[in-house]
């Protein structure tokens, strides 16, 4: 979780009084205080659940169970009552989180760091931090993952197609074999390999997925008259080696 926030925010350039490049952790180490936070806070006996809402213009650490005093009071004291106090020293133990009592301050830096508000809400059962992200800079976020993840599919699907362009001497075996209709028995016998499951998996299985042969019976996988056969792909594929 903590790394996928590191995704969100802005990572400014900074040179130090050497001259070496450093990275600018503010803004992530805001956002990992709210998670501290939110996970010292919440109820463990709500039936409502924690969540992180991430959207193009805010961040919402939505959780279970309301602040311990009012919103107008929070940052104001020195000494912190959280709900799960064994959970915050742990966070803090692991330097996973600023000294106790100080959260408050370092999340409402958020605005003199980014320029953007951050807003506070609370009632009796839930409460809500929410850090505005600026819009155009948060739309290309966006659009750079929506990118990556169709180039990623695209990609997975291009390797799926090409499975098999190496494929072994018993994968043309059985593609060759079930152009007529073949059971299960008969295709293991040909290739030298007992009837076990992982057989199954290791060499019929993936032609199926890739729908290099099909079932006969393909409402009823199981059924003891079930059959393989080579489909009009598997053939277009033998065509081509």
């Amino acid at each position: 979780m903590i790394r996928r926030l590191r995704l969100i925010v802005d990572t400014p350039f900074m040179m130090n009084d050497e001259g070496f490049n450093v990275e600018d952790r503010s803004q992530f180490k805001i956002l990992r205080e709210a998670l501290v936070n939110m996970l010292s806070h919440f109820d463990p006996f709500s039936t409502i659940h924690s969540c992180i809402h991430i959207y193009t213009d805010r961040v919402e650490f939505f959780n279970a169970g309301g602040y311990p005093v009012p919103i107008s009071q929070l940052g104001n004291h020195l000494y912190s009552n959280p709900r799960n106090p064994i959970i915050a020293k742990i966070f803090r133990l692991v330097n996973l989180s600023e000294t106790i009592g100080y959260g408050f301050d370092m999340m409402n830096e958020w605005k003199e760091i980014t320029g953007n508000d951050v807003t506070f809400e609370s009632d009796i059962c839930t409460s809500t931090v929410t850090f505005w992200l600026d819009s155009d800079k948060a739309s290309d976020r966006a659009t750079n993952r929506a990118t990556n993840r169709a180039t990623n599919r695209a990609t997975n699907r291009a390797e799926g197609d090409n499975t098999y362009t190496d494929a072994t001497d018993k994968v043309v075996s059985i593609l060759k074999f079930c152009k007529e209709p073949k059971y299960r028995k008969e295709i293991y016998d040909l290739i030298g390999v007992t009837y076990q499951q992982w057989n199954f998996k290791a060499f019929i299985e993936p032609l199926l997925l890739h729908d290099y042969l099909e079932l006969t019976v393909p409402d009823k996988p199981t059924s003891p008259k079930q059959q393989y056969r080579t489909t009009k792909k598997g053939l277009l594929f033998l065509e081509t080696i």
